[in-house]
């Protein structure tokens, strides 16, 4: 608003003083500038409107590469990296397109701002005839025709400002939407019952609707099937439950435990990634395709850079036609002079279409490539460096869509324009020492002065708004949480815990927003008094120079004006600085990704290829395994376990006994610290990993679904699956009946997750996906331990159909689930405590450790069933 109020005012006191000055000139000139505006409003609008296109068309593309990146295990297991590569980079083509569009339109908007010197052609024509056929002064019109100009760039920077206001005007309207809604169930609403703790147990049987929501939900407890936990200390998480301390219990240390609600470990210890230096010349020839964009864009990129001095030097010629004695000269030099502004105008408007267009094409190819290539070597990690905290799924995929376009940017915009800049300034030093060396080196010299003031103020606020972003991250992060996790707040009644833990993080923006403002103000008036300085200095200089003889009043303001409109460029440029920067620290980022080695190689050349289907055999020996984040916690010690080819073997333990650390060393999603993983007598580091993983199908208790339709999901098992194919495994699974009485039947979007089906259809889709894939070898990590009990009957009639003929492995809970299997393995400390039949285990007697979980789950145990 202030720096509005700012321009719109220049253009008012400018319309004033020129209206005072020339009347006649300043009315004929007013309509001219809309021709400021009005490009700057249509092309601007273009522009905008591509963006936004530009954001939703990436949305799509970073959908799949965050849901590929979030339920990496999934994509593993199913060898589904080419496929997820291709959805990704068939939907970066729209983005491609955009952007291309983009930079169509911005070289289309840079070109237009050529009316300006439109303006000045018809002023110096205009102008000419108020001088020669009306007597006015050539100084006054001079004057008025540079106030009318200013004026209408006054209006055309207000712009951006009354965009901004709109858009915040428009924001704050769906805000304040959103806060007067009054929600169909109020947990506001004071009305109704409100419930004691006597009163919570006794009356269960009565009516919910007449109790206060708020306090109806205190006196119950949610658990999902899949907990939430966010992403701050372990205090905060237990904190949204009015009756915390009662959750506290369960944590037997006195310090503070960091959580991650996208990984599986707590208190992770990290390895930062030593990045190479960045290697400009490795970036280009990235881009070595579009070198002849690159060709094009450079030589118009020249030409804009000589557009301003040019204006600038014809411009102070301007002043000097005016006074000249004979008006036939006056007349003939003023028309040539409104040619040469047309042409100007003509070159600006070429130069700018072709730079920015071209340059667009090269960074939006550049874009795609590094993204390609970026999520194809991440498809190459190892399961462990996406454990660590940096490496998050919502971290991964900001570098994603962040770095890349700020390598773009560093190609693109940001060559382009640095190009522009050098030249512009290379041109104009030469053009200004020709017309004065003398007035042109006391410019120059003090010329550093001006640039630093308005680079220090340019780099003041792009450091202010990053500050407040930093500062604003917090709050938005738990504000994110909260959103996505609504069901798990409301659940505990933790509403207006929530905002006051939002409130604590507004009050640092808050105070930083405050500082900046002085800092602001300051930086501004710096700038001014530095660049008002200057002027006079000149003026100063010129002056004694003109009285000496030693320069004409015509190279005088030419050399003037020259250098004047040099030192912006220059700022403009040196405010670049902090983008090329971050450019350089985004190519640092990318190339660290792309020249990183994985600790397991999936595309292993000189693996074992499987000629026909393995046997499954499997045998882990004598070993021993850490996770990589928690290396000082073992969980195997040696441990030993046999699984012959086409048998079923169950895995039963406490929690956190490694059972489903088993399943994660036979997908080698982890390699043992010690000791040896063996498929039909081969060590699986021996196999080319991605071949030997088409023949073992995982399927875990929180079943991963994508965005998309049922078929589209069953299909992810099986590469270019037939319809007949895709029924045939969902009968199997006990999901063809449900899915054929949806609506759409198998075109049934899942939605995200799979958040539109229940968890016994997800569970059910993901069997029929597991069976498509046909494997030798199947892992179940407690694929029925969180449904309800007539899901679990139909998923586990499904399971028994597709374990027939296979290698089975099993990890449970409920004992009940697997006592038909043909082996039952208790993990204990780190080893296999026992190992048999149900009967056998059972026969041990009530030392054995099997014995005591059968008698656990009979007890008062929370798996009983």
């Amino acid at each position: 608003i202030p720096d509005c109020l700012a321009f719109v005012s220049t253009f008012f006191f400018c319309l004033v003083v020129s209206f005072i000055l020339s009347w006649k000139l300043a009315l004929a000139a007013l309509p001219f500038t809309l021709f400021f505006i009005v490009p700057g409003l249509v092309f601007g609008k273009l522009m905008m409107d591509v963006i936004m296109k530009m954001i939703e068309s990436y949305g799509v593309a970073g959908g799949i590469a965050e849901q590929a990146i979030s339920s990496i295990r999934t994509v593993y297991s199913y060898v589904a990296e080419n496929q997820t590569l291709e959805k990704f980079s068939s939907a970066l083509e729209k983005t491609l397109e955009l952007g291309i569009k983009q930079g169509f339109a911005k070289g289309l908007m840079m070109g237009s701002m050529g009316s300006i010197y439109i303006g000045w052609a018809f002023q110096a024509f205009v102008g000419t005839y108020l001088v020669t056929e009306i007597g006015e002064k050539g100084g006054s019109i001079f004057v008025a025709g540079i106030n009318i100009i200013m004026g209408g760039l006054s209006i055309l920077g207000a712009l951006p400002n009354l965009t901004g206001i709109t858009e915040a005007t428009v924001a704050a309207t769906r805000i304040f939407e959103m806060v007067d809604r009054v929600p169909t169930i109020d947990t506001e609403d004071k009305k109704g019952k409100a419930l004691s703790y006597q009163m919570a147990s006794k009356n269960e049987s009565s009516d919910e609707s007449s109790y206060q929501t708020e306090g109806r939900r205190r006196h119950k407890m949610h658990v999902a099937p899949s907990p939430i936990s966010y992403r701050s200390s372990a205090a905060s998480t237990p904190a949204l439950n009015p009756f915390s301390p009662a959750l506290s219990i369960g944590t037997p240390y006195s310090y503070t435990i960091q959580y991650d609600p996208d990984d599986e470990s707590v208190d992770e210890n990290m390895d930062q990634m030593a990045a190479p230096a960045p290697s400009q010349w490795r970036l280009l020839k990235m881009n070595a395709p579009e070198w002849g964009r690159a060709l094009v864009g450079s030589m118009a990129a020249l030409g804009s850079g000589a557009v301003q001095p040019i204006n600038a030097y014809c411009v102070g010629l301007l002043i000097s036609i005016y006074f000249r004695p004979d008006k036939a000269e006056i007349k003939s030099k003023s028309r040539t002079l409104s040619f040469v502004f047309l042409g100007i105008g003509a070159l600006n408007f070429t130069s700018s279409l072709l730079q920015h267009y071209n340059f667009a094409v090269m960074g939006e190819k550049l874009t795609k490539r590094i993204r390609e290539k970026f999520l194809q070597k991440l498809m190459t990690f190892e399961i462990s460096w996406f454990d660590q905290e940096d490496n998050t799924s919502a971290a991964v995929c900001t570098r994603l869509a962040t770095e890349a376009n700020m390598v773009r940017s560093l190609v693109g915009d940001r060559m382009s324009l640095l190009v522009q800049a050098i030249f512009g300034s290379l041109f104009a030093y030469a053009v200004a020492l020709k017309l004065s060396w003398r007035l042109s080196i006391v410019m120059i010299a003090v010329q550093p002065i001006v640039v630093g003031s308005f680079y220090a103020r340019s780099m003041l606020m792009k450091s202010m708004a990053g500050k407040a972003q930093k500062a604003q991250k917090e709050g938005s992060q738990l504000a994110s949480e909260a959103v996505v996790n609504h069901r798990t707040i409301t659940a505990f009644s933790s509403q207006k815990r929530m905002l006051g833990l939002f409130k604590e993080t507004l009050k640092g923006p808050k105070e930083e927003s405050v500082r900046h403002s002085w800092l602001s103000g300051l930086g501004l008036f710096s700038s001014q008094f530095s660049n008002t300085a200057f002027s006079a200095l000149a003026y100063w200089y010129g002056g004694r120079l003109l009285i000496k003889g030693l320069i004409t009043s015509e190279h005088l303001f030419q050399a003037f004006l020259v250098l004047v409109f040099t030192a912006y460029v220059i700022a403009e440029a040196g405010s670049m600085t902090n983008d090329l920067s971050k450019g350089s620290a985004a190519v640092r980022s990318v190339f660290a990704i792309l020249d990183r080695r994985s600790e397991i190689d999936p595309e292993n050349q000189w693996g074992l290829e499987i000629k026909k289907a393995i046997k499954g055999k499997i045998e882990l020996r004598n070993v021993f395994f850490a996770y990589p984040t928690r290396p000082d916690q073992m969980i195997f010690k040696g441990l030993n376990l046999r699984i012959d080819a086409g048998r079923t073997v169950a895995l039963v333990g406490q929690s956190g006994s490694g059972k489903s650390t088993i399943i994660g060393l036979i997908e080698r999603f982890y390699d043992p610290m010690k000791g040896s993983v063996s498929i039909d007598g081969q060590d699986v580091k021996n196999y080319n990993l991605r071949m030997l993983r088409t023949h073992i199908a995982l399927v875990s208790q929180e079943p991963t679904l994508f965005a998309g339709t049922i078929r589209e999901n069953i299909a992810y098992g099986k590469e270019n699956a037939k319809e007949s194919e895709i029924r045939k495994a969902s009968k199997l699974a006990n999901a063809h009946e449900f899915i054929s009485g949806m609506k759409d039947g198998y075109d049934t979007n899942c939605g995200e997750r799979g958040v539109q089906l229940s968890g016994g259809q997800k569970q059910r889709i993901a069997l029929a996906r597991a069976i498509l894939k046909n494997p030798t070898i199947l892992l179940l990590d407690e694929a029925t331990s969180a449904l309800d009990s007539v899901s679990e009957s139909l998923v586990q009639e499904a399971l028994e159909k597709m374990m027939v003929g296979r290698t089975c492995v099993i990890v449970a809970h409920r004992l009940s689930t697997i006592q038909k299997a043909d082996t039952i393995a208790v993990i204990k400390n780190g080893k296999v405590a026992e190992q048999g039949s149900h009967n056998e285990l059972i026969s041990l007697g009530r030392g054995g450790a099997y014995h005591s979980l059968t008698k656990l789950q009979g007890g008062n145990s929370p798996y009983r069933r």
